[in-house]
């Protein structure tokens, strides 16, 4: 993508360039208020010196001296721009409210163009993604119609931004209020907002645009489509997203070259060839026939496919010796897993992801099902009979804890983990936007741009649910779910029944082996373990395999569970989720963190030095963040994000920082100072009620009215939860409550 709107850019630096010698006069004028009049009275007759203290203050945002220079009338506000640029363009360049706010009530034209370029003060915020000044300039008479000298308009600008936010603003303030500005407007080569979109790899802006309706077919004056510009910018979403909304990857260039040929040039063919296979097609364009025409089909074969593994596993362990079953069973779980990425998940629905992968399938689930079911078998016809008449009370423990590990489960997987009910009519999400900016809150923490909804607090979008979960803490694979508001306590005593289901299981096992002595004592020397040292296992694992296989499943679930646990209940006490306790880590360590995944990124404004302005500072855009195919990393980084990705699904990760963290000791792994390496994050963490507090509001529901076995044991079918000992709606919590000590804080 040639001749990039750079120029304006350059004139900034170069008029700037030209006025730093005043920055020492400007900031002394400033400091000295009382004669601030006097002093630029006394000088009326250096004009361009004046305006160069002006045109500094502007940028500065010193409101005080822009009042003085201005209500002294030593400068015109609408002919001061000697260095090319006025001060009213500097000040949306720099995000200056309160400066903007002031020059346009005292009747700065917000339509003058100046520079080489011809952009307008709308055109320089929109460039910056100041949607707070967007917003302003637009209230004062501002043409969003206006194109600038390469016929770039305020779409172009809000795209070009890279800010998510201004982008969702103009859609639904200017191209949908028949303002004349065209979702599909061209620049002067023809390059329309999706064009850059696509080029820039903004997965969000790209999908924003196709939501309202922008034409994927359209080209620029190089032949280029939007699918060409989305593999020069190497963005696997983007790439998937223009494919599914019917982008021709066989057109080509004005260089003839097409999708294929591009790809190839630019190094990103694996990222569209597995975009291609992501969406039905081989790596040659052509569409290929899905095994299964419904996608429910496809969901019911990856759910049963665990069934037939495990039975599998138990026939061979019967007739092979138990080394050999070991490995023809990983060879066959290889295979199985690979048959299922490459004709059974593409017939599973896009809704939601740009790439499915087997966590995001009922796999898990039936895996976990399908050994449940073996496990029960297996009780039945070895462990009862060996064991029920010296551990009865074990046996009727591990049948009442079967018959509510598999009711616990159904209802985890149809539970509504918490999703927010939405509105997306044009006037809500016109109400909630304009709510939000009056407020000063529209940013990415308080606005949610996948649903267009104020985000409550501790609200988190799912890409699985495709909603807003309230008090969102995780997506389990295991039961095919989000965990939230609603199911989170559901889930604990969930993941607690099956732990002490696998303790009772591995006890009986135990005992099944001791019981079984006899069969033992006709062991033959060749036959003895050379790695189990335990003879009770090592003659189990010779003689019944098939148990002995089940019983180290079992026990290897039943350490990661532990630590798991160990992590909710940790987090319960404290009073955090997941996600919460994530982002604390990486706010205090300011560590950058590359996902696999695409993650948020915060809009924080950065706020002046100078309490001049009352609306955040600095541009507002959001670092534009790249999804990350795992094939196409390097083989040494690839081995690393799939054990991290291995680690992030069964939650090792999590009990790694959580033990870290309990320890107080990262600090010092990080590198830093002897001295600091005891504290740990979570003292300054800000909700930091009793852990008493903690542990009414988790496990008991609001309803104080029912009794206390109620509260404890039936989760809330509504929004409302305690928080701090108060009632508070989760759908609405848009500030937190009052409580004894603490400020109260909002989102």
């Amino acid at each position: 993508m040639d001749n990039m709107p750079i120029s304006h850019d350059e004139n900034m630096k170069k008029t700037s360039n030209g006025t730093s010698a005043v920055v020492d006069v400007a900031q002394h004028a400033a400091s000295d208020s009382d004669n601030n009049k006097a002093q630029l009275l006394g000088i009326e007759s250096d004009t361009e010196f004046v305006i160069d203290i002006f045109i500094e203050a502007a940028k500065d945002g010193n409101l005080k001296l822009v009042k003085d220079v201005v209500e002294s009338g030593a400068v015109d506000i609408n002919n001061d721009c000697i260095d090319e640029l006025p001060g009213l363009h500097w000040a949306c360049i720099n995000n200056r409210f309160s400066v903007v706010k002031f020059l346009l009530l005292r009747g700065a034209n917000p339509n003058q163009t100046v520079g080489s370029e011809r952009a307008t003060a709308l055109h320089w915020a929109a460039r910056y993604g100041n949607v707070y000044i967007v917003d302003l300039l637009l209230k004062h008479g501002a043409d969003p119609t206006l194109k600038d000298g390469q016929g770039l308009n305020i779409m172009h600008f809000s795209v070009y931004s890279s800010n998510i936010l201004l982008v969702v603003y103009v859609l639904y303030f200017v191209v949908n209020n028949s303002n004349s500005v065209d979702i599909d407007s061209k620049d002067n080569n023809n390059r329309t907002p999706l064009l850059w979109a696509a080029y820039q790899g903004d997965f969000l802006t790209v999908e924003l645009l196709l939501k309202f309706g922008a034409t994927v077919a359209l080209t620029d004056n190089r032949g280029f489509n939007a699918l060409h510009c989305a593999l020069v910018g190497g963005d696997q979403r983007v790439i998937c997203d223009l494919i599914l909304s019917g982008a021709n990857f066989n057109e080509r260039n004005n260089q003839k070259q097409d999708c294929f040929d591009l790809a190839e040039g630019m190094g990103t063919k694996s990222l569209f060839e597995q975009a291609l296979q992501h969406h039905g097609y081989d790596r040659l364009g052509n569409q290929k026939d899905k095994l299964f025409k419904k996608s429910s089909y496809a969901q019911f074969t990856t759910f049963l496919s665990p069934f037939l593994l495990m039975v599998y596993i138990y026939l061979i362990s019967l007739v092979l010796s138990p080394v050999l079953a070991i490995m023809l069973s990983l060879l066959v779980v290889v295979v199985t897993v690979n048959t299922l990425k490459k004709f059974i998940l593409p017939s599973f629905p896009r809704k939601n992801t740009y790439r499915v992968s087997l966590t995001r399938t009922p796999f898990f689930s039936g895996l976990f099902l399908s050994t449940f079911c073996f496990l029960i078998y297996i009780w039945t016809e070895k462990l009862y009979p060996y064991s029920v008449s010296d551990y009865t009370m074990k046996n009727v423990q591990f049948l009442v804890t079967s018959f509510f590990t598999i009711i616990l489960f159904l209802k985890l997987v149809r539970s509504d983990p918490g999703c927010v009910k939405t509105d997306d009519s044009l006037t809500s999400i016109q109400e909630t936007i304009k709510q939000l900016i009056h407020l000063g809150k529209f940013d990415r923490e308080n606005f949610c741009v996948e649903t267009l909804e104020r985000k409550p607090l501790r609200s988190r979008y799912s890409f699985f649910s495709g909603a807003l979960v309230a008090r969102y803490d995780h997506y389990c694979p295991w039961i095919y779910n989000d965990i939230g508001l609603k199911n989170h306590k559901l889930f604990l005593f969930f993941a607690l029944t099956v732990q002490y289901h696998m303790f009772l299981f591995m006890w009986l096992c135990l005992a099944y082996f001791k019981k079984t002595n006899y069969i033992y004592e006709q062991v033959d020397e060749y036959a003895r373990c050379a790695l189990l040292k335990n003879e009770t296992l090592c003659k189990g694992s010779n003689y019944d395999p098939s148990t002995f296989f089940l019983f180290i499943w079992v026990s290897v679930n039943f350490m990661w569970l532990g630590a798991m646990l160990i992590v909710q209940c940790f987090q319960v006490l404290k009073g955090i989720t997941t996600p919460e306790l994530f982002t604390l880590i990486r706010e205090e360590r300011r560590a950058k963190i590359v996902s696999l995944i695409p993650f948020e990124n915060s809009m924080c404004s950065s706020t002046s030095s100078r309490d001049y302005d009352m609306m955040p500072e600095g541009p507002t855009g959001t670092t534009v963040t790249h999804t990350i195919s795992i094939d196409s990393l390097e083989p040494r980084n690839k081995r690393r994000a799939i054990l991290s990705a291995c680690f992030s699904m069964i939650g090792i990760n999590q009990w790694f920082v959580t033990i870290k963290e309990m320890l107080g000791i990262t600090h010092f792994l990080h590198g830093q100072v002897q001295q600091q390496h005891h504290s740990s994050l979570l003292r300054s963490f800000l909700v930091t009620n009793h852990w008493k507090t903690n542990l009414t509001d988790f496990w008991l529901n609001s309803d104080v009215t029912a009794p206390l076995w109620q509260r404890l044991f039936y989760s809330s079918d509504t929004s409302k939860a305690m928080l701090g000992g108060i009632e508070v709606d989760y759908y609405e919590l848009y500030e937190y409550p009052a409580r004894e000590g603490e400020v109260i804080r909002s989102n």
